[in-house]
């Protein structure tokens, strides 16, 4: 049955306000929907909502019983109307399939016995355009035993709820960044302990018992010394530029130079590691071919593909370096033959959210992020960074260089 509450809403009718609020206003007679819900009530074993929601083919019908009255001007503004008439025709025609819904929990509410009932719903203008708007719909006192009086209000807040989601997005994307921040900073601080504790064991060693180790031992000792001291600097490295990417992008010189003294002199920088491990660098650059990017920014990436490559792979293997000029950008390929990767780790290397630290073969240390900012920086040079990688077979890293001046953003 359709119950009453004694809810009395005041409506102000001065014909000035109606015409010039900035609120759409209709006002409806829905005494023949009053009757249709009647009968519904009086013939359906149920109650008005379970008839509803079995039977929603009947929404649109129901609407159609409506009856506009008037419209003030706001509403013909709103729904991007020429006139009046374009509205008076029957609500429906503004109808998406959300609002039908929306328009159902409208109805068992007020064949509860709610005189007023306000919701949010999303309708379609004239020319097309969908809207979210806030609705409200009030029966006088006089009508609510009738319903041949409502009056309804609209106002229009898609600007609103477009601001509040995007807000919702910025807000979900800081919390991710912070909680990506503080596992990089954890792994960092985790990482930075072992070659910290290997500095100090030793130098303690050196300072307390010198006199009793050989030359030799002293210079094993002073080995892993700087060993130790050369990766605490590389994962520095990392993380100053992991923060400058941060807090505001890495600012980028671009400058056109030739690629293979810059790969030489990286390969010469980590040599003491590839000794360590017998490991042989095959370097096939011509000495013409230049590059136009950040000479910084590249030897940052370069440094942290080859000291990758050199962490997982076995002693006495090889690495090879092979720079070639394919449609106007530089191909350079680092391919190892290390332990490999399966496809999970590698996708994983380039998500913020799943980066861990892997040990190399040697039980070296590393944070996981160089990977991640190398590809962040050749992006952002207008390259790229990919890599093919297969366990046990070794990993191949291919860097896409411009070779000429671009339209950087």
């Amino acid at each position: 049955m359709i119950t009453h509450s004694n809810t009395t809403p005041h409506i102000n009718s001065d014909t000035d306000i109606f015409n010039n609020l900035p609120v759409a206003i209709w006002i409806e007679d829905a005494s023949m929907l009053y009757r249709e819900l009647q009968r519904i009530s009086q013939s359906y074993n149920g109650t008005i909502q379970q008839f509803l929601e079995r039977n929603p083919h009947e929404i649109p019908r129901l609407i159609d019983t409506i009856r506009i009255i008037d419209i003030n001007d706001y509403a013909v503004t709103l729904y991007k109307a020429n006139h009046k008439q374009q509205l008076i025709k029957g609500i429906r025609n503004f109808f998406i399939k959300e609002s039908f819904h929306d328009f159902t929990k409208m109805l068992v509410s007020l064949c509860a016995g709610n005189t007023e009932y306000t919701y949010t719903s999303s309708k379609i203008t004239v020319t097309g355009y969908k809207i979210i708007t806030q609705i409200t719909v009030k029966i006088p006192e006089e009508a609510r035993y009738n319903w041949a009086k409502m009056i309804v209000t609209e106002t229009d807040i898609s600007q609103f709820i477009k601001r509040e989601v995007a807000l919702k997005i910025q807000t979900e994307k800081a919390q991710t960044d912070n909680d990506n921040k503080d596992k990089i900073l954890s792994i960092i601080a985790h990482d930075l302990k072992n070659p910290f504790n290997t500095i100090l064991g030793f130098s303690e060693l050196l300072l307390t018992k010198f006199n009793s180790f050989t030359q030799e031992q002293v210079n094993e000792f002073l080995q892993y010394i700087h060993e130790s001291a050369h990766h605490s600097y590389h994962l520095l490295a990392n993380l100053l530029n992991w923060s400058k990417m941060q807090q505001s992008g890495a600012n980028k010189n671009l400058q056109l130079f030739h690629l293979e003294p810059l790969v030489t002199n990286i390969s010469q920088l980590i040599h003491t590691s590839c000794v360590s491990k017998n490991i042989s660098i095959h370097q096939r650059i011509a000495k013409d071919i230049e590059v136009y990017a950040d000479i910084n920014m590249l030897a940052f990436v370069i440094r942290n593909v080859l000291t990758n490559a050199i962490k997982f792979s076995y002693k006495n293997s090889d690495i090879f370096i092979h720079a070639s000029l394919v449609n106007k950008e530089v191909i350079l390929e680092i391919t190892d033959e290390g332990v490999g990767m399966d496809n999970d780790t590698q996708l994983q290397l380039f998500d913020p959210e799943k980066i861990t630290s892997r040990k190399g073969t040697a039980n070296e240390c590393g944070t996981g992020i160089g990977l991640m900012l190398s590809k962040e920086f050749i992006e952002k040079q207008n390259g790229s960074l990919e890599l093919e990688s297969e366990i046990g077979k070794g990993t191949k890293v291919t860097i896409r260089i411009p070779c000429e001046k671009k339209q950087y953003l």
